[in-house]
């Protein structure tokens, strides 16, 4: 498929004094993860795959779909409105990757000439999880937790897959009534451990990390009890693990927890709900800011970044869509930027839009 060429009528982002340069502009696609070699997308259900130094993706396979959901994600604001298509993609080694695409879950295998998609499992509550709610450890187990936007307060669980992939066994149990959904399942290179941050209310709001014991794996809980707490992404360093929180109705700010003395510390406050993370080759920490509510033809989303952990400043920001709101609900979803796994493989960083100007697209930009 031929890059979409960025222009000033296709997109919205704003370029700040001290900001990034646009490299290129794919709309209607979405970049999951970045490896050293190669880049992996979607666009609807197709997979495509492209090198770094490519201008062009190649189509390597398809998700099976109801012929009417194919149908509405052949046309982006369809797609949006349905939320129909690959909701994710995540690597697990190997030239392989797990998807999760209609409450189904697939396994590709990019390594041969015709990559293989084969399915291992079914999502048994809400769509899939977050983009950032599913991990990989260093043996090649695969974590995701369950995320649903009903309100019921159910028992809900974080799986894991190993083997032949077509083995899924509960991790971990949050009893019914003490969380929503879980929001993101990470793991921890430095300290070798699965993390995880559920939502959605203060009692709700959790982040912790797990430990391996005789009877099974133990939560030890580093903060909770507050929307300071609620989080939708985090981010490990060998020092810190950083969050931003993702409080509605509130003021947000970039925390971070130090591993050495387990206090925790405000460290720049943000315009909005904070959802995705990344680090870049440089060692750069990025989170991205939404616009959960359509409140004026002002509502920006945005990229804040560090280089050092401690000072952070806006780099980029982008238009919130300016479609009607329907009855009340804002049925095109929150503008949104997600960040794919991986992206400190490269000099640039990818960032795609949801619900912004300009988007479904993927940005590239050299920061």
């Amino acid at each position: 498929m031929p890059e979409v060429e960025f222009s000033a009528q296709q997109s919205s982002f704003v370029g700040l004094p001290s900001g990034p340069r646009l490299i290129s502009y794919w709309k209607g696609i979405q970049v999951h993860f970045v490896t050293r070699e190669y880049v992996v997308a979607a666009r609807g259900y197709d997979i495509l795959v492209k090198t770094h130094e490519d201008r062009e993706w190649r189509q390597v396979g398809t998700v099976p779909g109801h012929p009417t959901r194919r149908w509405t994600a052949a046309f982006p604001i369809l797609r949006t409105v349905s939320r129909s298509g690959i909701r994710l993609i995540t690597p697990i080694g190997g030239n392989k990757a797990v998807v999760f695409c209609d409450r189904s879950i697939y396994l590709l295998d990019l390594a041969p000439a015709s990559p293989v998609l084969s399915k291992i499992g079914q999502v048994r509550r809400g769509n899939g999880p977050l983009l950032q709610g599913c991990c990989v450890d260093s043996c090649g187990v695969l974590y995701y937790g369950e995320y649903s936007g009903g309100r019921e307060r159910i028992d809900t669980h974080i799986y894991c897959l190993q083997g032949d992939w077509s083995q899924c066994r509960m991790y971990y149990t949050f009893p019914a009534g003490s969380i929503l959904h879980i929001h993101a399942v990470q793991y921890d290179p430095f300290s070798g451990a699965i993390w995880v941050a559920t939502g959605d209310r203060d009692d709700e709001s959790v982040i912790g990390f797990f430990s391996n014991t005789a009877s099974g794996s133990k939560l030890n809980v580093i903060a909770s009890g507050d929307q300071r707490f609620r989080a939708v992404s985090l981010l490990c360093t060998r020092n810190y693990v950083y969050w931003g929180t993702d409080a509605q109705d509130r003021s947000n700010a970039i925390v971070r927890w130090c591993r050495s003395t387990g206090s925790i510390e405000h460290l720049s406050a943000v315009d909005g709900p904070v959802f995705y993370s990344t680090t870049d080759s440089r060692g750069r920490l990025f989170f991205t800011t939404a616009a959960e509510r359509m409140q004026n033809e002002k509502s920006f989303v945005a990229l804040w970044m560090s280089p050092d952990g401690q000072a952070w400043s806006k780099v980029a920001q982008w238009k919130k869509h300016n479609f009607p709101i329907v009855f009340g609900y804002d049925v095109f979803g929150f503008g949104v930027l997600s960040l794919p796994a991986g992206s400190q493989f490269c000099s640039s960083l990818y960032v795609t839009g949801h619900s912004v100007q300009g988007a479904p697209g993927t940005w590239l930009l050299e920061i």
